[in-house]
């Protein structure tokens, strides 16, 4: 099977993941290494890229790896970093760094985290979604029209470096009362005259009630809302993806958040940009680098090959499931061999299974199939074709009980198969 191996390289920690064509994770590996040592980022990253070709016991047909800075423009190394910031890394080329037989793609942290998030995460399907990064500085990307905006020389989506008031402190990029500066954990300490060091312990205090706390909390989080909207009325996106340890405030972060958007953020038609958490976590960048050597790799080979690469993922997720669904297995013997019933339901395409398979091939002894279930918990629809089909209501609160009661199944006198359609 093919995968991609994707590496995201941090100031003392470096994360690699093996991934899927399908974008499942199919391995992880974590190191540490410190910064300024150019031969201890190589080291570790090609320490963890070994240990996950060993546990896949292939070579990955592609290799990307995410870190800080402007991307050269190849692809091939970070061209650029800010100066006294993990200068080890700029100018190492990670093919060679590796010893990678196959193309290793570089980009910046925040692009791979964003290509992530739209492809496997909180804007999934989104086609223009801006990210921010919310931790030590804040860190930024752009999707426009489903491509990432990189810029003339990679600059663009650094969006921590925009400014919010020019008579604040440099940031260190040179600017001004950047946003960086305004919630970045990098100069809380500053901001709050030496009492706070970390944004966690900030948050904890404004939670506990303590006014100075609360003050300097607030006043980031406003600041914040005002990029936002300046941000959204610059490049107009589909929703604003929060990450980083600072966004792990949770509702202390965002309800806040929300009211100052209220006030500031330009509504035509009525329209409130979605402000989401980001959901992948620290994988984001290994993810997105990941996909990214695929995509740089070239399009695919058709239909055929996107076909391809979903039964692909079908397969992983089934894998995944081996032991569920061995368990499910040893029910449904027990069931039949204690003189009792499999009841069988299918849903939206599925309905195939219990229409035509069972009956084609005979009621196997034990097996009872019921697509009733399509009248009960299904909205009736009318294909193109005319034939009667129908739209399975998955999260429908309380399904099983429901299905137990309205078919007068008795647990433990029958197991239950309840089928999904397509790639569910």
């Amino acid at each position: 099977m093919r995968y991609a191996i994707g590496v995201d390289v941090g100031g003392t920690h470096v994360k690699a993941a093996s991934v899927s064509e399908n974008g499942v994770v199919l391995d992880r590996v974590d190191g540490h290494t410190r910064d300024g040592e150019p031969g201890a980022f190589a080291a570790t990253a090609r320490a963890l890229v070994e240990d996950l070709e060993t546990r896949r016991g292939e070579t990955p047909s592609w290799m990307g790896v995410a870190a800080p800075g402007l991307a050269a423009r190849d692809g091939r190394s970070v061209a650029s970093m800010p100066a006294g910031k993990l200068a080890g890394l700029q100018g190492l080329v990670w093919q060679e760094a590796l010893a990678s037989g196959v193309p290793v793609r570089v980009m910046n942290d925040a692009h791979a985290a964003l290509v992530a998030e739209t492809w496997k995460g909180a804007a999934a399907g989104c086609r223009d979604a801006v990210l921010l990064t919310l931790g030590t500085g804040v860190g930024g990307a752009i999707l426009s029209a489903g491509r990432l905006v990189e810029g003339h020389i990679g600059r663009a989506g650094h969006l921590g470096h925009i400014c919010l008031d020019p008579d604040g402190p440099a940031s260190i990029a040179g600017m001004p009362g950047a946003l960086e500066y305004a919630i970045g954990n990098g100069s809380l300490a500053e901001r709050s005259k030496g009492r706070f060091t970390d944004t966690r312990a900030l948050v904890e205090a404004h939670r506990a009630g303590d006014a100075e706390a609360t003050e300097l909390w607030l006043r980031s989080v406003w600041v914040l809302a005002c990029a936002i909207a300046s941000i959204v009325n610059a490049v107009d996106p589909e929703v604003v993806i929060l990450g980083g340890g600072v966004a792990l405030a949770g509702p202390a972060l965002f309800d806040p958040l929300a009211r100052d958007l209220d006030r500031v953020e330009w509504r035509p038609l009525g329209r409130a940009v979605r402000v989401v958490p980001a959901a992948l976590g620290d994988l984001a960048g290994a993810l997105g680098a990941a996909r990214r050597a695929m995509e740089a790799a070239g399009p695919s080979a058709g239909p055929a090959a996107e076909y391809l690469e979903r039964c692909h993922g079908l397969v992983e997720v089934v894998a995944a499931q081996q032991g569920p669904i061995a368990r499910a297995a040893d029910l449904f013997a027990g069931a039949i061999l204690a003189g009792r019933m499999v009841h069988v339901f299918g849903s939206g395409h599925s309905r195939i299974m219990v229409e035509e398979m069972w009956p084609r091939y005979g009621s196997f002894p034990g097996f009872n199939p019921l697509v009733e279930l399509s009248l009960t918990f299904h909205t009736p629809v009318v294909g193109a074709n005319g034939q009667r089909q129908a739209m399975f209501l998955e999260n429908v609160p309380g399904l099983a009980e429901r299905i137990l009661r309205n078919f007068d199944v008795k647990p433990p006198d029958a197991a239950l198969v309840v089928s999904s359609s397509g790639g569910n």
